[in-house]
């Protein structure tokens, strides 16, 4: 079961760094994909510091000087952080809804119960 863990978390961290090659590539920036799939989870663990909220700005700052590292101009980083932020959000509307679906069915069975 922990090696079904671990492999399942590769994947994930592979996926990312694909989202985030394929963001740049979109932009017509030559990232490597080695580059994307092993400095982006540094980006990410450094995002998850509880100093901001949901990791905005603590991400831009590190994908801004992990990147340089590989050649990646400081704009051209900004900018794929800023569209990674932007595309997770947009990935986690439809779980807003489902949140608040379900929220107001528990609120009306609470109702049902009471009266």
């Amino acid at each position: 079961m922990l090696l079904i863990r671990l492999l399942l978390s590769l994947i994930n961290q592979f996926a990312i760094g694909l989202v985030v090659l394929l963001l740049a590539r979109s932009m017509s920036l030559g990232l490597a994909l080695e580059a994307a799939v092993f400095l982006f989870p540094a980006v990410v663990l450094l995002s998850m510091i509880p100093i901001s909220l949901a990791g905005w700005g603590i991400r831009e700052s590190a994908m801004v000087v992990i990147f340089s590292l590989v050649g990646l101009d400081s704009s051209a980083a900004l900018s794929i952080s800023i569209l990674f932020g932007a595309s997770m959000f947009l990935a986690g509307l439809p779980g807003i809804g489902f949140w608040l679906l379900l929220r107001n069915q528990a609120r009306m069975e609470r109702r049902n119960v009471h009266e």
